[in-house]
Order: C-alpha cells, then sequence, then structure tokens
C-alpha cells in the first residue's frame, strides 16, 4: 500500500512489461543474463524491426548508484540519474501529505526511493522491457508492487537476511515466492531441502498460469553453450534466464507483437552477458603484476561455489591471497568452512581482513557512492580482528596454511598489503567489498 501511494503520488500506475526476479543467490547473474538475451532479440516497432529496448533494476550497486538503473545494458549517466532522482524527489515533495505519520510517511527510505526513480526512468525512456530483480525477500519487497509482470522467476535459495524471513529454507522460499502471481507463468531451478515444494505451492495457490522447475538434466543441457559469466553454477542462472526470456517472448507474441530471434541468438545473449563483480577476473594498472578475483560472495552456498571458482582458475605456481570482510550480521565462524573446505589444498601466502571503506584518507578522495556517513568508522577495528581470530582458528583445524594474517582498516590499505609479484588475489564475502576495491583501483563504472 505505501508503494502504490508512492506511485500515485509522483503520477504513475505502473504499466512495464515486467520480468520479475527473486531468489537468494544469483538474482543479479540470472537478471543480466536474461536483459542480454532480449537485447539480442529484434521487435517490430511501426514496420521496423529494431534491438528490443531494455531496462534493467537491480541491487546493491557495485561503485555507484546509477549502475542500479540500466538501459540497454548500460548504466544509466550521472545527468540522467541526476535529472529523474530530482523529477521523483520534487514530485514527493509537492505531494507530502498534510498529516505525516507512519501511514503516510513523508518519503520513503533509499531502496524504495530508487525503486521509484527506476520506474520512473523505464517509463520516461520508453523501453521495452524490464527485468526487475527484487531487493529482500518478495512479498514484502518495495518491487513487489507489480501487480502484473508478464513472468516471474525464482533463483537458487539459501539461509540469509534470517531476521527478515526466517530461520528455516522454507520460510525464507514462502517469501521469495511472494512474487507469483494470478495467471502469469512462473519458473525456478533445484532448490534445497522443501524449498521447491514451498515455491509450487505458493503458485498454486496463486493461480500461476504456468508452474516449472528447471531439472539437472535440463541444466546440464547448457554444458556446451558459451557463457559471459565464469563459473560452473551459472549454468543454473543462465537456464533459468533462458525460461524467463522465452516466456516474455511467447507472451509479446500472443499479443501480437513480432519479436525476431533464434537459438544463435539466444546462444549470442549468453555469451555476451557481463556483470561486475561476480567471478570477475582483473588486471589493474595500479597493481599490474598480480591477477585480482573479485566474487561477491555472502552466504556459505554462494562462497563455497566461489571458492570452486577461485581453485578451479588460478595457476599452480603463483602465490595466492584473500581479501575478506562480511556485513549485515554474518559471521567468519558461519562463513569461512566453505571457503577452507575448497583452500584445503592450497597454501595462502597472505589473508587480510578489511572494512569496506575504499580509502585510506577519505577526505582525498571526492566522489563515489560508497562512504558511509551515517555511521562512526570503527578506529579499533574489532569486527576485522574477530574475523582474523576466527579465520586462524578454523585453518588450523581445516589444515589450512595461512602464512600471514592481517588486518586493514581500508580496501586500498588491504590491497598493499595483498598485493606481491605474481600471485593471485581472492577479494570476497560481500558485494560492498568488491564495489570499494574496484574503486580503490581506480576502476570504471561498468
Amino acid at each position: 500500500m505505501e508503494m502504490k501511494n508512492y506511485l500515485r503520488r509522483i503520477g504513475y500506475d505502473v504499466l512495464l512489461n515486467v520480468i520479475h526476479v527473486a531468489g537468494t543467490k544469483g538474482k543479479g547473474s540470472t537478471s543480466a543474463f536474461c536483459e542480454s538475451i532480449l537485447r539480442k532479440h529484434k521487435i517490430n516497432k511501426n514496420g521496423e524491426l529494431v534491438p528490443i529496448k531494455t531496462g534493467l533494476f537491480t541491487s546493491p550497486h557495485i561503485m555507484e548508484a546509477r549502475e542500479r538503473i540500466r538501459i540497454n545494458g548500460k548504466p544509466i549517466s550521472k545527468e540522467l540519474f541526476a535529472k529523474y532522482f530530482f523529477t521523483v524527489w520534487d514530485r514527493l515533495e509537492e505531494t507530502t501529505p498534510k498529516i505525516i505519520d507512519v501511514y503516510n510517511p513523508d518519503k520513503p527510505h533509499y531502496f524504495r526511493f530508487l525503486t521509484l526513480v527506476s520506474f520512473h526512468t523505464f517509463l520516461e525512456e520508453k523501453v521495452d522491457t524490464v527485468v526487475l530483480e527484487v531487493g529482500v525477500g518478495g512479498e514484502y519487497d518495495a518491487t513487489n508492487v507489480i501487480e502484473q509482470p508478464v513472468v516471474c522467476g525464482i533463483t537458487s535459495l539459501g539461509m540469509d537476511h534470517i531476521a527478515l524471513l526466517g530461520d528455516s529454507i522454507e520460510k525464507i522460499a514462502w517469501h521469495k515466492a511472494g512474487i507469483i502471481k494470478s495467471h502469469r507463468p512462473a519458473f525456478t531451478v533445484p532448490q534445497p531441502g522443501g524449498a521447491g515444494q514451498v515455491i509450487e505451492a505458493r503458485a498454486k495457490d496463486a493461480n500461476a498460469s504456468k508452474f516449472h522447475g528447471a531439472t539437472w538434466e535440463e541444466i546440464e543441457e547448457l554444458k556446451n553453450y558459451k557463457l559471459g559469466l565464469a563459473g560452473d553454477h551459472q549454468k543454473i542462472n543462465a537456464k533459468l534466464a533462458m525460461l524467463l526470456s522465452q516466456a516474455w517472448i511467447d507472451a509479446k507474441r500472443a499479443e501480437g507483437i513480432e519479436i525476431v530471434g533464434d537459438e544463435d541468438t539466444v546462444r549470442q545473449g549468453l555469451a555476451e552477458t557481463t556483470w561486475p563483480g561476480r567471478c570477475q577476473t582483473l588486471v589493474s594498472p595500479k597493481y599490474p603484476k598480480a591477477t585480482w578475483y573479485l566474487d561477491g560472495a555472502h552466504t556459505p552456498e554462494s562462497l563455497d561455489v566461489c571458492g570452486e571458482w577461485f581453485t578451479k582458475t588460478v595457476t599452480g605456481t603463483s602465490k595466492k591471497a584473500l581479501i575478506f570482510n562480511c556485513t549485515h550480521g554474518r559471521t567468519g565462524k558461519d562463513l569461512f568452512p566453505a571457503l577452507l573446505k575448497r583452500f584445503k589444498s592450497m597454501k595462502l601466502s597472505k589473508v587480510v581482513f578489511t572494512t569496506n571503506e575504499p580509502w585510506k584518507d577519505p577526505s582525498a578522495h571526492t566522489g563515489g557512492d560508497l562512504v558511509n556517513n551515517m555511521t562512526e568508522p570503527d578506529l579499533v577495528l574489532k569486527a576485522q580482528h574477530d574475523l582474523k581470530d576466527t579465520w586462524t582458528a578454523l585453518a588450523k583445524e581445516y589444515g589450512v596454511d595461512s602464512a600471514q594474517v592481517f588486518v586493514a582498516g581500508s580496501c586500498e590499505d588491504a590491497i598493499e598489503k595483498a598485493y606481491s609479484e605474481d600471485s593471485e588475489i581472492l577479494i570476497t564475502g560481500s558485494l560492498h567489498l568488491v564495489g570499494s576495491c574496484l574503486t580503490a583501483f581506480g576502476a570504471e563504472v561498468q
């Protein structure tokens, strides 16, 4: 109800051709695959075949907030972001309720506001389709204001945000499946525990027009496909993206809209998908004699996949190192075993636990959207020292040799500590960490 009120205040009943994506792992990758597939197809507009114009809304951002809102796969410009940001802000200012309380708030919080900005952007830019990634959960998420998506998808589930979503995989599945709508198709992938049954039951209760859970056999059919995103697990996300994009195409064709593309178009879309901060390999001009591996994995399941990717990709002769941080109440005790199991046969020359602050001296840098001015910095780095102590104890238990273990107050400091010639360095544990490290590298916004 609150999001509907905000939408009315900025002048909209949302009419977007939405592919809605929820899940724990792979939401961003699935959305990116989906967007890329559709962008390679062509649509008939006024008798002319032109590429489908896509909108993509995801979270969190890696380096700058405008990355969350993409047109044709690219973040909107700073100028366009500022223009649409303040249009939405001004419309909310002009429609401030006479009585402001919990039922009539003045303005939405951060994520809801950016969701409104994304809707305004996509409508103003007249996109043909929007791939919309859920923020947290599904049932009560701001994006669930979309009442008639074209198709819904649920990616792989895991235990995350348990304070909000529940302490069992079944409770989490209930929230995620809240995006499924009446008379709309829904798709998912193999799920742990009873999550698949919960999703299927919610699809039935919602009167979905179709429900299909991709099987492992269907996923394995992609073994000969080239995927633009690294890691064996991306076959799961790619398969779901294929199902979602085909359902969108089928729906548009059923409306009499000409959509042109075939199997080769789909393969091209999958092969040319890019998504920063997920199984990304980087060589930085600032630190050129090392290879950096960045992945925003932040759950035990995703860190296991990340560890598998890293250990399979690195060379045998280089020095190996790790930069790590975690946020939002996650702990090393819960997360480290997934990595340590993968590192058993590997000697780590350095391990660095850092904050998500990009710079050693923030006052020397301007711009960026990664500094949290709402909190005081922890000058004693208690969380990082706790991670170091937990790692040291568990590494012995798992038989992983970590030659040097450091604590750093910033990503810039962590990079300098981890860096050495002929080294391969994994940065993981948080998308915020990955974004701050990319900022410290001086990487371009993608």
